[in-house]
């Protein structure tokens, strides 16, 4: 017999897999205020624009493309590979970088 699990969050019933609470690293809720929370996290940093770097690279289906805030789209960067070793050099952290990939997206 298995036990019903329910979302803390929203008091839902938990029928598909469980994700992990960001905020506590510990407890599982539904998808969907999981996917809130990530949601949330995200726009926390992206609140504060001005804080985000002019720019950050990022990868387009094997493309190097560049991001640049408070645009929406991207501009393609043939000549460069390796976004990653872009982002370390100009100390873009793994945060920043997602939250511009995703507001150019979405919504700056």
């Amino acid at each position: 017999m298995t036990t019903k699990q329910y979302c803390p969050r929203c008091g839902c019933e938990i029928t598909e897999y469980p994700a992990l609470s960001r905020r506590d690293n510990q407890t599982d809720i539904c998808s969907r205020c999981g996917q809130l929370e990530a949601t949330a996290d995200m726009m926390t940093l992206a609140d504060a624009d001005k804080t985000l770097p002019e720019y950050c690279y990022a990868d387009n289906f094997g493309q190097t493309v560049m991001v640049t805030r408070g645009l929406s789209g991207y501009i393609p960067c043939p000549n460069l590979s390796s976004f990653r070793e872009m982002n370390r050099r100009m100390n873009i952290t793994d945060l920043e970088h997602d939250t511009m990939l995703s507001r150019s997206m979405f919504v700056w």
